[in-house]
Parts: C-alpha cells; sequence; structure tokens
C-alpha cells in the first residue's frame, strides 16, 4: 500500500506540474505576437531611443514603462511614458531608474480612466521626431514622439491592485480608444 501511495502522489505532483505550465501560457498570453513584430527593432536601449532619435526616425521599435501621464485632443491620444528596458516576456522592468521619457501618438482619443499613473505598458510604434516643448511645472520637457496608431499595439500590464482583484489578470488588458460618436462601442 505504501508503494502504490507515493506512486499516487507523484502521478499527482506531476500532473499538478504539467497543468501549471500549460496555465502559465494561457494566463499570460504572449504581449505581441511574432508576425506583429516583423520588422521592429525589439533590442534597442531605451537611453538611445531619447539620445539618438535621429538615427531611428521613421523606425518600428519595441518600447515600455510606466504612465506618466494621459492627454486627450480632438481626434488624438497622448500618453506620456517613463522608459525602461524590457524583460524576455516585454515587460517594463523598474527595477533601475527610468531611461527617459517619450509620448505615444494614438490615432484617436484614449480612455483615460483605464490607464492608471505608474502602470505598465508596452507598445510597438514608428519613431518620430521631437516634440515641440511641453510645459512640465517649471520647466520645457522636449519629448521623442512614438507613432503607435492603433490601440492594438499597445499592451497594458495589470497593476497589482487589479491582479489581487482579478480585473486584467487572466487576459491580454488593452486600454482601447473612446468610443467615437455615432459607432458605438468599440
Amino acid at each position: 500500500m505504501s508503494g502504490s501511495f507515493w506512486l499516487s502522489r507523484k502521478r499527482f505532483w506531476t500532473v499538478f506540474f504539467l497543468a501549471g505550465l500549460c496555465g502559465c501560457s494561457i494566463l499570460n498570453p504572449p504581449v505581441f505576437t511574432s508576425q506583429e513584430l516583423q520588422g521592429v527593432a525589439t533590442d534597442i536601449d531605451p537611453s538611445a531611443i531619447v539620445r539618438d532619435y535621429r538615427e531611428l526616425v521613421g523606425q518600428k521599435v519595441l518600447v515600455g514603462g510606466t504612465v506618466d501621464q494621459v492627454k486627450n485632443e480632438s481626434d488624438r491620444g497622448f500618453l506620456r511614458v517613463n522608459l525602461f528596458p524590457l524583460n524576455d516576456d516585454m515587460r517594463p522592468v523598474k527595477s533601475m531608474a527610468p531611461s527617459g521619457l517619450i509620448l505615444l501618438r494614438f490615432d484617436g482619443p484614449l480612455n483615460g480612466y483605464s490607464l492608471l499613473s505608474g502602470q505598465r505598458v508596452t507598445a510597438i510604434g514608428k519613431v518620430m521626431a521631437m516634440r515641440r516643448p511641453v510645459e512640465d511645472g517649471d520647466h520645457l520637457l522636449r519629448l521623442v514622439v512614438i507613432d503607435v496608431g492603433s490601440e492594438n499595439h499597445l499592451h497594458t500590464w495589470p497593476t497589482r491592485d487589479q491582479q489581487t482583484q482579478g480585473i486584467g489578470s487572466t487576459t491580454n488588458s488593452n486600454p482601447g480608444m473612446m468610443p467615437s460618436p455615432g459607432f458605438g462601442p468599440h
């Protein structure tokens, strides 16, 4: 009886371990597919984007960081982001100081209620020129603009609070764009 007990216990832990591995890929799907990443520079140092943006203009890049500010204009949305390096899962790593600020530009207004200050985001976009200075308290910021275009190229990572409440912990969350008048929700 003792031998069969250990065999069933070993089988239980093997099944439990394999189920856990399968669950990880289901619960944490890839941020972007290999097709979406085709032609995208995924290995550029974040500080190089700020420092060497002139050499990168027109290049599609993968960037990530934390939300600093959301601003909407009538036909565009802007997300100011503190740049951080990305880990192998494309998640921004906040263990180091940020490499600077960038401005992500979208083709429509953003839903500012779903983007929290300090929340991690990862995006694919095209490096554009430096934007005119933006007032920030008592000084002016000049920000590199990354044209993301569609909200499909922005991935938001659930905050610790959202994970403990079960919100967004099992999906590839995306803030979406604000609904357009007359077109209903997106």
